[in-house]
């Protein structure tokens, strides 16, 4: 903390704090924690990672996300995660928040185009109570009709925020692009002409179909593995009904004109799936040797490779670009996308894609070590402990089946070579490319000129 920023009495606390940690600090031979994975004999699969940490997290994740809907419920994954924390077949909702309370802990759910998550966070003791809620929340959802009535405006609060977020669109334009009517193309949001729409009948049955134990991972960091799985053995579902239709890249461009001044714009093409680690990886490394923005606060970005590029294009314009890499089960997206001033959408677009075609001279072993130093960073701290690592597990285990510790996860990034990560990413580049684009549509090249 800046000292002209310090009252004297969070100084004195901060030196005093900094000088016991300093004192307590641990060895750096320390072994390092095991993360433990199993399957139980019920199909759910349980990973936990005892950090010693007092705060506990738990969530239980579901191959349940957006991709699965059909044409009849479309949105319905929003109207689960507005409902998050209502009625069970056990518990009011008046029970769930005061017992929540009680023990100090949070409830929240999250949606992808794969998963929904139920978390909650509390301290390390009440992880029973916590495991009981999220379970319940998860599996018992009753969801009454005037529940469903309630909550309605919660989903015109999200498409509201929505229509002001212009990078938000930008993500959902370039999945209708680049998987047209499959699955992956469906929105994370409901659509307006859905809101209020969905039954009691239709959100069970989804919940029957897709959350189901043999679908689903428990993570916890923060506990006793033991303990998790006690309670892990004690529930039970329904075998699921839902299929895992493959979501097929096709290729295509979206554009949504909402605005003069600005052009948003995303270029991917297909990338590696969450079951190909060694690809998933080294488009990783590429995405962070192209640069994924500033690393220091208030940074422009023009430090990244890719940053330089655009802003050499821009001129004196306001520019950002940044590398993109998303993984879902089965497929990916790799590319990059920008926000430029619309007099300078042209030009940027066509000097960035020109640059990515050079990877032969861009990547090579200084800039491929400085990325896995980056990457290890990113990815062993969203691994460390809370909801970061509980979603790390629970993505492996539902792709993988198993978890990798974060030696294991070390020693596979620092096996990557220059010739894998350049062969992956003019594997995405020579893809049939997807391109999206928000704002000032008319200042952005067409595809078939770029």
């Amino acid at each position: 903390m800046p000292k002209i920023l310090a009252p004297p009495a969070i100084r004195v606390v901060t030196k005093r704090f900094l000088a016991a940690a300093a004192q307590a600090a641990p060895k750096a031979d320390a072994a390092p924690l095991a993360i433990q994975t199993e399957k139980l004999s019920n199909g759910l699969t349980v990973s936990t990672l005892d950090t010693g940490c007092p705060v506990a997290t738990v969530s239980l994740t579901a191959r349940a996300g957006s991709r699965y809907e059909t044409a009849d419920n479309l949105g319905i994954t929003h109207s689960l995660r507005a409902l998050a924390g209502k009625r069970t077949k056990n518990t009011t909702e008046v029970t769930i928040t005061r017992h929540i309370e009680q023990i100090g802990g949070s409830l929240a759910c999250s949606t992808s185009r794969d998963t929904i998550t139920y978390t909650v966070q509390c301290l390390r003791d009440k992880v029973d109570v916590g495991l009981r809620y999220v379970a319940e929340t998860a599996l018992e959802g009753v969801f009454w009709p005037w529940e469903i009535k309630d909550n309605t405006w919660r989903l015109t609060h999200d498409r509201a925020l929505l229509a002001h977020d212009s990078s938000a669109q930008l993500v959902e334009a370039l999945h209708r692009a680049a998987y047209r009517n499959t699955g992956l193309a469906n929105s994370l949001y409901c659509p307006q002409y859905s809101i209020g729409k969905h039954t009691q009948d239709q959100l069970r049955d989804y919940v029957a179909k897709n959350v189901t134990l043999n679908r689903s991972a428990l993570t916890a960091t923060g506990c006793d593995h033991s303990a998790v799985v006690e309670f892990a053995n004690r529930l039970s579902s329904g075998d699921a009904a839902a299929t895992d239709a493959a979501s097929a890249y096709g290729g295509g461009e979206v554009r949504e004109d909402t605005g003069p001044k600005y052009s948003y714009v995303a270029v991917a093409g297909k990338g590696a799936g969450l079951e190909d680690s060694k690809g998933v990886l080294a488009l990783a490394l590429l995405q962070r040797v192209l640069g994924v923005g500033s690393r220091v606060p208030h940074g422009a970005g023009s430090g990244s490779h890719l940053g330089a590029v655009a802003a050499a294009a821009a001129g004196d314009a306001p520019v950002h670009v940044a590398a993109l890499n998303m993984n879902y089960i089965g497929s990916g997206l790799f590319g990059f996308s920008c926000a430029v001033d619309a007099t300078k959408a042209e030009p940027v677009v066509t000097a960035v894609i020109k640059e990515m075609r050079k990877l032969s001279t861009i990547v090579n072993e200084g800039s491929l070590n400085r990325a896995k130093t980056a990457l290890k960073v990113d990815l062993l701290t969203a691994a460390a402990g809370g909801e970061g690592a509980t979603c790390y597990m629970a993505a492996s285990a539902l792709s993988s089946g198993t978890v990798a510790s974060a030696a294991d996860l070390s020693a596979a990034i620092d096996a990557i070579t220059v010739a894998e990560v350049t062969s992956a990413g003019k594997a995405a580049l020579e893809s049939k490319a997807s391109i999206a684009v928000v704002g000032n549509t008319r200042a952005v090249p067409y595809l078939d000129k770029i």
